[in-house]
């Protein structure tokens, strides 16, 4: 049997999941890999004196079932995080 799990959008949890899709179901959320990188571009903008919104939020998509497949990368390692600004090919060079 398969103990309870947690997980958020880590290729590992999620090969996993697909793995055993017809026995268990999950849901993660994906919080994407690049806000640290989101943040420090809009602290740079305040420095510089460039308006920015008092308030800005982005959608953290519910990984589901249902839309599995349009996240887990069976061909990635395990550490690998699914919501990168990288394409496949980058992504694939960096981890080979």
């Amino acid at each position: 049997d398969l103990v309870p799990m947690t997980g958020e959008d880590q290729n590992g949890f999620l090969k996993i999941w697909n793995e055993h899709k017809d026995e268990m179901d999950a849901i993660a959320l994906s919080k994407p890999t690049w806000l640290s990188a989101e943040a420090l571009r809009v602290a740079i903008e305040v420095l510089q004196g460039i308006p920015v919104p008092a308030e800005k939020i982005y959608e953290v998509p519910v990984i589901t079932s249902e839309n599995l497949q349009d996240y887990v990368s069976p061909d990635l390692p395990d550490s690998f995080w699914t919501r990168s600004r990288l394409n496949k090919e980058k992504v694939s060079e960096l981890f080979d």
